[in-house]
């Protein structure tokens, strides 16, 4: 018994924990500088997915983006950012296109500004720049999906789709952005940059003479992958440098003295031409979508009780017309069925005579 009592003692008994092995000395690798992604703060939240483990975080792990986790084989798994739910249409197979930056040795055709912080001014219109780009949450509401992606004292009210629905950018009117105001990011045409390029374009600052800022767009596979102002041109290029570590970029544009290798040199009026398409800010607040419809409503049914209330006026009127007018006919029949005193009697003359003649008849007998 008392063996038996040992052997459970001896399976009972924990054991000790495996020696660690010594430190190798080394310590992680300290750059000194942050991450770009690591210092963007954006409404998408981290990644799922963990750094890559060669001692240089990837740029698709590092990069928090609302187009949501990426893969790390990109060849396998083109638009696969915008399927993330049954409701979110993918991105439409598009055929494959060779892009051709336009001829660059005319005048610009549209020069354009910083009219405001977030307001892109070019020729006789304004377009939207620095959206946050999300992609498109199944079963719920816009303005639900925008009120979620607010951070702080920002109020996303607008909204644009994009790519048939799979991808969406919020918007606020605290930035000048207006109902109607076309997306920048979506208005440059596919034919001249791809489905994946990445451009830093300087735009002059209107209200502030001698001053710059760069804009910094980008596509990944037909979805809007980065939107942003940066008024730096030292964070601007660390950002673009940050970004285009990303391979299978199709066109990649900006300022020629950063020497980006396979870069090119292009205004940006040479791109987004006069008449050129894009994407439209809409409201997504439940108040302001329905409320024009619901004055329209009120106005046609207005519109109807008025009419109705006037034909039953005209009808009204109508009948009264119709019953004075039976009244005048019943009048004149009364009046036709009475006969005058005189009615039958003879003239004034025939009756002179008349009374002559009896007169000179009677027999008159004098007194005496």
């Amino acid at each position: 018994m008392s063996g038996f009592l040992d052997k459970l003692k001896i399976k009972r008994t924990p054991k000790a924990p495996a020696p660690k092995p010594a430190a190798s000395g080394k310590k992680p690798a300290a750059s000194g500088k942050t991450s770009f992604w690591a210092r963007k703060k954006t409404a998408a939240g981290p990644q799922n997915k963990k750094p890559a483990a060669s001692g240089k975080t990837s740029f698709w792990a590092r990069k928090k983006t609302a187009a949501g986790p990426q893969n790390d084989d990109l060849a396998e798994t083109p638009l696969k950012a915008a399927k993330t739910g049954s409701r979110r249409k993918a991105a439409k197979d598009k055929p494959a296109i060779d892009p051709k930056l336009p001829d660059a040795s005319g005048p610009v055709p549209v020069n354009y500004e910083l009219d405001t912080d977030s307001l892109l001014s070019g020729g006789r219109r304004k377009m939207a720049v620095g959206l946050l780009w999300q992609p498109r949450e199944s079963g719920q509401q816009l303005h639900a999906q925008a009120k979620s992606a607010s951070v702080g004292d920002s109020v996303f009210d607008l909204s644009v789709l994009y790519s048939d629905g799979a991808q969406v950018g919020f918007a606020s009117r605290m930035d000048a952005h207006k109902d109607g105001m076309m997306a920048a990011a979506t208005a440059i045409p596919r034919a001249f940059v791809g489905d994946t390029w990445l451009a830093a374009f300087v735009l002059p600052v209107a209200s502030e003479k001698m001053q710059l800022a760069w804009w910094i767009v980008a596509h990944r596979d037909g979805l809007v992958y980065e939107d942003r102002l940066v008024r730096s041109e030292i964070e601007a290029r660390e950002s673009f440098i940050d970004l285009h570590d990303a391979p299978g970029w199709q066109t990649v544009i900006c300022p020629s003295n950063w020497q980006i290798p396979g870069s090119q040199d292009i205004r940006l009026g040479y791109l987004i031409k006069s008449g050129a398409k894009g994407a439209a800010l809409r409201s997504h607040s439940p108040i302001k979508k329905w409320a024009p419809r619901a004055i329209a409503a009120v106005v046609v049914l207005g519109a109807g009780l008025g009419g109705y209330m006037y034909w039953q006026g005209i009808q009204e009127q109508a009948r009264l017309a119709e019953e004075a007018r039976r009244r005048a006919e019943e009048m004149a029949r009364l009046d036709a069925l009475q006969v005058a005193p005189w009615e039958g009697m003879p003239g004034l003359q025939d009756g002179v005579i008349a009374c002559a003649t009896l007169i000179n008849e009677l027999q008159v007998n004098p007194p005496g």
